[in-house]
């Protein structure tokens, strides 16, 4: 007998914290041309998966390959927990059911993660703290699976929160509380135990504008770039201003130069090789938005604090490497002017025609530099319709 998961999609909730964003519910926010919801439904489908169901509150939600299922919504009586309560008919009573947050951007590893998940136990996908690779400052909830024998206590626990929360006595009753109510943790204290599984790469939920526009920034700087299109193999690349290492699956072989200690700390967890400080600067502000810190002051971003870091010029580590890479708000021309470049086949750089920091070098300020250098452009990429490149460059033969 063929087993058939039941897959529920909840998107029934009230949203008030996205407020219309986009002009449109975050369930149809646009990720690369395409309705978040909707790519979830076609990846499950792509994955055999053909039982369904989107909990959605208007015929908006009908997905071609799903089914639409209109609840009936007794948020007054189970505020947040409705969200879960209100798709119990769909529960399966024969085989596993999975519930999908709606309002999440899921990878493709996330869903094969949950749907390849094997012990039969109550389990949460989630991520249990902040995401070093999206930005997100907290933990997300992403889907939950159970089995019929799980059921009594699934609901069970579902109406014991929302009972605490009418009383006043938790002030919420979302996914966390039912977490902690199902391994009996402290219902009001963020703590993990047992039955979940640690989901940490590019799957977010949008609660609202602000989660959007952090995470759609650092997605497309994590996408497969047009800048290393055409390039050749180079043999050992230096990558200053690491970040968390997004464009690794480019290099054969990379070491990546970080200033800032949680983002140097998570390059070295994940197998990188890295050297902690920064090119050309001893001090390193940090601001409230971190991807643009510096060791220039920034004209624009607000300072939340300014440390200090080891400090190296170019010229004590560019020796073993035959291609530049370089992403670091402003110094970029202090930097290469720090160095030799004698060794380098290829830089890659990102500039601006308006620097945003103090003593930055313009566009055309490195174009020059480099051009006495004997390097040529051979591309620049405009970041959307802002006066950001990325420019690409070769050494002269």
């Amino acid at each position: 007998m063929i087993k058939i998961t039941r897959i529920i999609i909840v998107a029934a909730g009230k949203a008030n914290r996205w407020n219309n964003y986009l002009g449109v519910a975050k369930h149809f926010i646009e990720i690369d041309g395409e309705p978040i919801i909707y790519r979830l439904v076609r990846l499950l489908r792509e994955r055999n998966e053909n039982d369904i169901h989107v909990v959605g509150l208007t015929k908006d939600y009908e997905i071609e390959g799903s089914k639409l299922y209109i609840p009936n919504i007794n948020y007054k009586e189970n505020a947040d927990a409705d969200k879960f309560l209100s798709s119990k008919e769909l529960w399966s009573k024969d085989e596993r059911t999975i519930v999908f947050y709606g309002d999440c951007y899921f990878t493709e590893k996330a869903i094969d993660t949950i749907l390849n998940y094997q012990p039969k136990e109550w389990t949460l996908f989630c991520r249990p703290g902040k995401s070093m690779i999206t930005g997100h400052k907290w933990g997300e909830c992403f889907a939950q699976s159970f089995y019929p024998e799980h059921l009594e206590k699934h609901e069970e626990n579902l109406h014991q929160i929302a009972n605490l929360w009418k009383r006043g006595k938790i002030k919420r009753c979302g996914g966390w509380e039912h977490y902690r109510a199902m391994v009996g943790l402290n219902l009001t204290k963020h703590r993990m135990s047992t039955n979940y599984i640690e989901i940490n790469d590019f799957t977010e939920d949008f609660d609202s504008a602000n989660d959007y526009d952090l995470w759609i920034a650092r997605y497309k700087k994590a996408k497969p770039s047009e800048v290393f299109h055409n390039l050749p193999e180079h043999k050992k690349v230096l990558h200053i201003g690491g970040y968390i290492g997004i464009e690794a699956p480019f290099y054969n072989d990379v070491t990546f130069v970080e200033p800032m200690p949680q983002y140097a700390d998570y390059l070295r967890s994940n197998g990188f090789k890295v050297i902690e400080g920064a090119v050309g600067g001893k001090e390193l502000y940090i601001t409230s938005y971190d991807q643009a810190s510096s060791i220039l002051k920034p004209k624009q971003h607000k300072i939340r604090e300014k440390i200090e870091v080891k400090e190296y010029q170019l010229s004590d580590i560019e020796e073993d490497f035959d291609m530049l890479v370089m992403d670091t708000q402003g110094s970029e021309l202090q930097i290469l002017k720090s160095g030799t470049l004698d060794n380098f086949k290829h830089i890659v750089l990102e500039a601006s025609t308006n620097p945003r920091y103090e003593n930055a070098g313009s566009k055309e300020e490195i174009e020059n530099y480099l051009k006495n250098k004997w390097f040529e452009k051979i591309n620049e990429f405009q970041h959307g319709k802002h006066d950001i490149y990325d420019l690409v460059f070769r050494r002269k033969k």
